[in-house]
């Protein structure tokens, strides 16, 4: 996404009247933040060029947007990732129960889901114990090699994985 696209995009914002927008693409992520001021649709120069920090708008007066801040992290979360392409399947049995579910104790070894590929099924197998938080994929969903199929909250101590 070059300079034009950026002030596109913002130009577009602003007409729309979107306050919030965030995207993101494999080599990029942008979020836009704007502040509700009245009489101000001006885009700010800092986003006109990109070496240029933060400032006022174009016209001088405050700018309708807030600076762009990286998000704190969630949580300490395993990310469980596809180690090959294929077709996300959550059961062995079409219309089955699934075999990991969010809010689902997993051990290290167990079978969470499986990738289907040219017929043949391909086992997930969780690298970690702990609680399944989030499931990332859904049923039937093509996956590719290294994308995060599960969000696993590691278990602290021992007496957790024991109450699986």
């Amino acid at each position: 996404m070059d300079n034009n696209d950026l002030r596109e995009l913002i130009s577009l914002l602003t007409e729309k009247d979107i306050s919030e927008f965030a995207m993101e693409r494999v080599d990029a992520t942008i979020r836009i933040k704007r502040s509700r001021v009245p009489g101000d649709a001006e885009m700010p120069a800092a986003l006109l060029s990109p070496f240029s920090p933060a400032g006022p708008s174009i016209s001088g007066g405050p700018s309708p947007f807030l600076p762009i801040t990286a998000l704190p992290p969630k949580e300490d979360l395993h990310i469980l990732r596809s180690q090959t392409v294929g077709i996300f399947r959550e059961s062995r049995v079409r219309g089955g129960p699934p075999l990991a579910e969010a809010g689902k104790m997993v051990e290290e070894g167990q079978i969470t889901g499986l990738i289907e590929i040219l017929r043949l099924m391909s086992e997930i197998e969780a690298d970690v114990t702990g609680e399944i938080v989030e499931r990332m994929v859904s049923e039937g969903e093509p996956v590719e090699y290294g994308q995060a199929l599960f969000a696993i909250r590691r278990c602290k101590n021992h007496s957790q994985a024991a109450s699986l």
